[in-house]
């Protein structure tokens, strides 16, 4: 039986298969240091377009809305995208910021 967060990733829908990891987050710590740069790298997947206006956002415990973000980066193009491909890229936070 497929858990909840199983069925929330993806559907079934006749003759295709939909599924909604198009960004997964990659060697994330567990504990960060007090003022120190944050590294944040994903890998975008081949169902995704990348696009000049992406960002990545860091948010507090109990956000509810993608506006409620504590702090964000803009999303570098990658310079090995192409599309419809799957491509690793990263952010990172400055410390002096966060």
């Amino acid at each position: 039986m497929a858990t909840n967060s199983e069925k929330l990733e993806s559907f079934q829908v006749p003759g295709k298969m939909m599924n909604f990891n198009y960004v997964r987050f990659v060697c994330i710590p567990e504990t960060y240091t007090a003022g120190a740069d944050v590294q944040c790298s994903f890998v975008i997947s081949e169902d995704l377009v990348v696009n000049s206006r992406d960002w990545v956002g860091l948010y507090k415990v109990g956000w509810r809305s993608s506006s409620d973000y504590f702090y964000y980066e803009w999303s570098p193009l990658p310079s090995n995208y192409v599309t419809g491909t799957e491509v690793a890229n990263r952010v990172l936070f400055p410390g002096n910021l966060i």
